[in-house]
C-alpha cells in the first residue's frame, strides 16, 4: 500500500500544477459520501482535448489515487473517442468496467481575464446523477456541505435539500457550464443579412469563435472547407492586388523621376521616349489591375450562408447541448433594461 501511495503521490506531483492545486484530496472525498474507500471511480474527460480536458482529467485521477479514500479509479480510454459523446453515452460505455460512480469532467473557457472552470458530474451505473461539482482552474475546490453525493439519496431528493440550504445542485452546475460553452452572437445576425457576424461562446459571447471553428463545431465540415477555401481566396486575391498597384505605382514613379532629367540641352531620344511610354502604360495597367484585385478581394464572401442559417445552425447546437446535459427544453428568462428616458423588460425564451 505504500508504495502504492507513494506512486500516487509522484503522479499527483506531475499533473498540470494548477488542476492538481483544484483537486485537493480532502475536498474530492467530501463527494464520494460514507461509501468513500469502497467505491471504483471512472474518470471521463469529455469533450474536445484542446480545452484543457486531458490535463484537468489527469489531474483529478492523481488526487482521488492519492487520496486513498477510493479502492479502484480509472481513465477513460478504454471508452473510445469522447469528445462529442453526451454523458449518458459515456455512462453505458462503462456499464461493463469494474467501477460503482462514472464521474464525467468537462472543462469550459471562463470569461475574459478568467480562467477555464471544471464541471464534473458524478453517475451511477444506473445513469442517476449522484451530485457535481465545479471549480476553477488553480482555485482549490469547495468541499460539500450539503448530502452525501453517493449516499444512496435519490435525486430529487438531493435537488430538494440542496435548493433548501442555497447549494449548487447538480442542476446548477450542468447549468452553469451550459452557460459558459453555449453559443450567442453579440448581434442578431438576421439583421445584417449576408454580412453576420460569427458567434461566441458564453452568455454574451465572450470567446469570439474562428469561422472554420465555428462551422466544425456544428457539425458541418463542408461549410468549414469552404470557409477555407473562399478565405484562401480573398486572402491571396487581395495580396495580389497590392503587388500590383505597389509595381505599377513604383513603374511610374521610376519614369517620372527619369522625367526630371530632361532638359532642352538633353531631349530626350525617341527611342526613349517610347520606351517611357511603354513604361507608364505598363505601370498604369497594373496599378489598375491591383486596385481592381483589391476590389474584388473585399467582394468575395466569407460565408456561403446568410444569418438565418447561421441562427439556425447555433439554435441547434446549444438544442443539443441542453439535451447532452439533461437540461429542460424550454425555458425562459425574464430581465430589465434602463435606457436614456425609460426601461423596459426582456424575455429570453430557449427552446
Amino acid at each position: 500500500m505504500t508504495s502504492i501511495s507513494a506512486l500516487a503521490a509522484l503522479a499527483f506531483l506531475a499533473a498540470d500544477p494548477d488542476w492538481a492545486a483544484s483537486f485537493d484530496g480532502p475536498a474530492l472525498s467530501s463527494y464520494l459520501g460514507e461509501g468513500a474507500g469502497q467505491h471504483g471511480i471512472l474518470v471521463a474527460g469529455a469533450g474536445a482535448p484542446v480545452s484543457g480536458v486531458v490535463e484537468a482529467s489527469q489531474a483529478l485521477q492523481a488526487a482521488l489515487r492519492a487520496s486513498d479514500r477510493v479502492r479502484l479509479v480509472m481513465d477513460a480510454s478504454s471508452l473510445g473517442d469522447l469528445a462529442a459523446a453526451a454523458d449518458l453515452e459515456i455512462v453505458k460505455r462503462s456499464s461493463a468496467l469494474p467501477v460503482d460512480l462514472v464521474l464525467i469532467l468537462r472543462v469550459f473557457p471562463g470569461p475574459p481575464g478568467k480562467p477555464p472552470m471544471a464541471v464534473g458530474t458524478f453517475y451511477d451505473k444506473q445513469s442517476a446523477a449522484q451530485g457535481a461539482f465545479s471549480v476553477e482552474q488553480g482555485k482549490p475546490l469547495a468541499p460539500r456541505s450539503g448530502p452525501a453525493a453517493v449516499a444512496g439519496v435519490p435525486q430529487v431528493a438531493i435537488d430538494a435539500v440542496e435548493h433548501a440550504r442555497g447549494k449548487p445542485d447538480v442542476g446548477d452546475s450542468k447549468r452553469q457550464a451550459y452557460e459558459h460553452s453555449r453559443l450567442t452572437f453579440a448581434e442578431s445576425p438576421e439583421s445584417r443579412g449576408s454580412k453576420w457576424t460569427l458567434p461566441g461562446r458564453g452568455s454574451y459571447g465572450q470567446t469570439r469563435l474562428g469561422g472554420a471553428e465555428f462551422y466544425e463545431l456544428v457539425g458541418r465540415r463542408d461549410l468549414a472547407a469552404g470557409y477555407r477555401a473562399r478565405r484562401g481566396a480573398k486572402v491571396a486575391t487581395t495580396v495580389l492586388g497590392i503587388t500590383g498597384i505597389v509595381s505599377g505605382a513604383i513603374t511610374m514613379g521610376v519614369v517620372g523621376f527619369d522625367s526630371l532629367f530632361d532638359t532642352e540641352y538633353s531631349p530626350p531620344t525617341r527611342a526613349k521616349t517610347e520606351q517611357r511610354t511603354t513604361a507608364l502604360i505598363a505601370g498604369g495597367v497594373t496599378l489598375g489591375a491591383g486596385v481592381l484585385l483589391v476590389v474584388a478581394g473585399a467582394l468575395i464572401p466569407e460565408h456561403s450562408i446568410d444569418g438565418t442559417e447561421a441562427r439556425g445552425l447555433v439554435d441547434k447546437y446549444n438544442q443539443k447541448l441542453r439535451k447532452d446535459y439533461g437540461l429542460p427544453a424550454g425555458e425562459a428568462k425574464v430581465g430589465g433594461f434602463f435606457a436614456k428616458g425609460g426601461g423596459g423588460l426582456t424575455l429570453e425564451v430557449t427552446l
